[in-house]
C-alpha cells in the first residue's frame, strides 16, 4: 500500500471496561481523528504487545490463562480500535482468513439482491 501513513482513522474508538467476576459494561468512546502511522505507534508500544515467548509474565501460555488475564486486566487498559474506515487493510488477492471476505449472512444476502 502506498502512503499507508497517510492514511486517516476518523473515529477511533476506546473501549472503557468497568466491572468484575464476568459483569461489565463497556463503555465505547470516540478518540480524535488520528493517522494510521499514530495508531501504529499506540498499538506497537510494548504495554500492548504479548511477549517473545506467547507467555504472560507469569509463563502462562494455555488459552485459558491468557483469556483469564485479557479479562483481570481489561478494566486497566482500555483498548483502542480503528473502526469506521473506508476500505481495508487487507489484500484482496490474500489466500486464508481475510476481513473482506467474512461470507456473513449480510454479504451473502446483499450477493443475492
Amino acid at each position: 500500500y502506498e502512503n499507508i501513513g497517510n492514511m486517516e482513522i476518523t473515529r477511533a474508538i476506546r473501549q472503557h471496561a468497568a466491572g468484575t467476576r464476568g459483569v461489565y459494561r463497556m463503555v465505547l468512546v470516540e478518540q480524535k481523528p488520528m493517522m494510521l502511522s499514530e495508531f501504529k505507534e499506540i498499538a506497537e508500544h510494548k504495554d500492548n504487545m504479548p511477549s517473545s515467548s506467547g507467555a504472560d509474565r507469569a509463563g502462562n501460555t494455555e488459552p485459558a490463562d491468557l483469556e483469564r488475564k485479557f479479562w483481570k486486566n481489561v478494566t486497566v487498559r482500555a483498548p483502542l480500535y480503528g473502526a469506521d474506515i473506508s476500505g481495508s487493510l487487507f489484500d484482496d488477492k490474500g489466500k486464508g482468513w481475510n476481513l473482506r471476505r467474512l461470507n456473513t449472512v449480510l454479504s451473502n444476502v446483499l450477493k443475492e439482491a
